[in-house]
This record gives structure tokens, C-alpha cells and sequence, in this order.
């Protein structure tokens, strides 16, 4: 039996051919918690950046996905945590698939940040502490740019059926 217990992990649930049209079903759905679940776990064990190292790209996409949606039930239960877990999420997953894309996320975090009236620094700090330096840095390198709006990578406030949601303009 293995020792290594980010090797015990499944990681099925982040598989994209289990995820198909995920992002844009309503939030909250099973699959968020499933994910979180993982993530925490993940956390509780400190073995975030073991985890990373087993994602693949697609892991990678549906991570992205999950961090869109948490940012959106972030702000429409005003709840620090899933802003939190959301962008952990996000950074575990940036360098796998396209940088870009990852990247194109990270203003709804700002704007998350910015509604829920918690202070970027302070947050950008916790979230380095978590997952360490190297997964933090595109946080922080975006949290240093001039332009950090929503519409600047395609993104728009919207509701759904369920309230608050970022929208992908698109």
C-alpha cells in the first residue's frame, strides 16, 4: 500500500469525460463538493503540490471550470472560503493547460475580492501560504497589473436562475 497519500487520491473526479458541461450548469450542483472535497483533503494533508504534479491538462480544465464556478457562488453567498478553495483551485491547475486561459480566470477572484470587501494582500497571502510560492505567483504577478478588470479578459457580471454568476463575453 502506498505511503504517498496524494497517490491515493482519485482523481476521476476531475476527469473531463466525467465533467462534460459542467461549467455552465447551475451552482451549486454535486460535482462542486465532490471537488472541494478533494481540494480540502488535498489541504489537509499538505499535499497540494504533490497533487499538482499528478494533474494533466484535462485535470487542468475541469479545475478551471470549478474556479469560475466558485468564484460566482463566492460572491453570491458572500463566502471568503469558496472564493478561496476556487482560486486554489485555479492555481493548481494554471500550468497544466494553456497559461492563458488560466490566466483569463483571475480577474473574477479580483473582483470576488473587491465585492466581499476582503483585503487582496492579506488574501494573496493566505492562498501563498497554502499552496506555496511557485502555484501563488500568477496571483500575484495578476494582482501587480494595471489592468485587472473583468471586461479586460472577457468577462461580465451577470444572474442566472440561482442569482450572481460571471458571465464569459466571449
Amino acid at each position: 500500500m502506498s505511503t504517498n497519500k496524494s497517490e491515493d487520491i482519485d482523481l476521476d473526479v476531475l476527469s473531463p469525460e466525467n465533467n462534460t458541461g459542467y461549467l455552465p450548469r447551475p451552482i451549486p450542483v454535486i460535482r462542486d463538493g465532490q471537488i472541494a472535497d478533494l481540494l480540502s483533503r488535498s489541504m489537509a494533508e499538505y499535499s497540494l503540490a504533490r497533487l499538482s504534479l499528478r494533474l494533466t491538462d484535462g485535470h487542468a480544465m475541469v479545475l478551471r471550470a470549478f474556479a469560475e464556478r466558485m468564484a460566482s457562488a463566492a460572491v453570491r453567498n458572500r463566502s471568503p472560503e469558496q472564493l478561496r478553495i476556487g482560486l486554489i483551485a485555479l492555481l493548481l491547475g494554471i500550468g497544466r493547460a494553456d497559461l492563458r486561459e488560466g490566466l483569463a480566470v483571475l480577474p473574477l477572484f479580483h473582483n470576488g475580492l473587491l465585492k466581499l470587501h476582503i483585503d487582496p494582500p492579506a488574501f494573496a497571502d493566505s492562498v501563498r501560504q497554502t499552496v506555496g510560492d511557485r502555484l501563488a505567483d500568477p496571483f500575484v504577478q495578476f494582482m501587480n497589473r494595471a489592468d485587472k478588470t473583468l471586461e479586460a479578459m472577457g468577462y461580465q457580471e451577470g444572474v442566472d436562475t440561482d442569482g450572481f454568476r460571471y458571465v464569459r463575453s466571449w
